[in-house]
């Protein structure tokens, strides 16, 4: 049986992190790097950690998130929630066991989302956002370049964005990367959740 909180034993974590170090997980190095020590000492997000008995095999956070969107000759900020960020689960220990195209083989968007929509809704926003790289290598002018795995991520939204669970906001210049943003539909998100379950 899986149970997600939203805190955890630093002991867990720390387990945790090992195994990701060990299977080659590049943005789950240590504590800092996955920026949870900011959610410990400000009010900036949230971390949702599911446990399998007595050890963590996915986390996932959410954060106050804004980004300048261009249309129609204008800008404007768009501002709410990114949700599955630092999004991470090991491999085989899920207890769920379908095939789903929908991507609720994944801990973080199966488990965490609707816990980040509810929490991100209690400080009074209502749009939700997940960023992925979108381009894998090392080009001169950038740096290091994402895993396969977070490119594999990106290429999992562009289905979900022809199924309607996601719309794609643009590509932006993030944390020194080149990322899509896509928006949750809701509705749509929490529909197939249900049909995924029952």
């Amino acid at each position: 049986m899986l149970i997600t909180k939203d805190s955890c034993d630093l002991s867990d974590l720390e387990l945790f992190i090992k195994k990701c170090k060990r299977i080659g997980y590049r943005d789950h190095k240590d504590i800092k790097q996955l920026e949870i020590d900011k959610t410990i000492n400000e009010k900036w997000g949230k971390f949702f950690y599911t446990y399998k008995g007595q050890n963590i095999i996915a986390l996932s956070g959410c954060h106050e998130f804004s980004f300048l969107q261009f249309c129609d000759d204008k800008s404007k900020y768009i501002e709410g929630m990114r949700i599955c960020f630092r999004g991470a689960q090991l491999p085989g220990e899920d207890t769920y066991k379908k095939l789903s195209k929908y991507h609720m083989n994944s801990i973080p968007f199966r488990e965490h989302v609707p816990l980040a929509i509810e929490w991100g809704k209690s400080l009074g926003y209502n749009r939700f956002f997940i960023t992925t790289h979108n381009w894998h290598g090392n080009p001169a002018n950038l740096y290091r370049g994402p895993s396969k795995t977070q490119n594999r991520t990106n290429r999992v939204m562009k289905l979900l964005c022809k199924m309607k669970v996601v719309n794609n906001c643009g590509d932006h210049f993030i944390r020194n990367y080149n990322q899509t943003i896509w928006e949750l539909n809701q509705d749509e998100y929490f529909r197939l959740q249900a049909l995924t379950k029952n």
